[in-house]
């Protein structure tokens, strides 16, 4: 994927983006997000969160990893086949933009995947 595409970790907590978000938008799609959501099961939720990112960043695709019991990332959700693809090959390779945001508790940000030398495993 290509775009401007933001990695970062739900453990992180806020931190400054930069990718520019709109405070009234983001508050306004969370928003609707809970509404839409209300009585869901937790998958259809985060589905609407990761498609909320696709609108709010501006970005090519949005997945979401949460931890499980262990500690260890476990897939959960992506908005297209290609980011589903991805999410699984950076839990494989044990290496990716989300590995090391969730492993150095910072988000990391990255333009071009797939010119990105940081990750060769996902990046080709």
């Amino acid at each position: 994927m290509t775009g401007s595409n933001l990695w970062t970790s739900s453990d992180a907590g806020p931190v400054a983006s930069s990718l520019p978000v709109d405070a009234a938008a983001l508050a306004a799609r969370l928003a609707a997000v809970s509404q839409d959501a209300k009585g869901a099961m937790l998958s259809p939720k985060l589905d609407r969160v990761a498609q909320a990112c696709l609108d709010l960043f501006a970005v090519d695709g949005a997945g979401i990893m949460l931890t499980d019991d262990m500690g260890s990332l476990r897939y959960v959700v992506a908005t297209d086949d290609i980011g589903r693809r991805l999410e699984h090959r950076q839990l494989e390779a044990n290496e990716s933009p989300s590995i090391d945001s969730f492993t150095g508790q910072q988000p990391v940000t990255v333009q071009d995947l797939a010119g990105d030398r940081r990750w060769p495993a996902i990046g080709t």
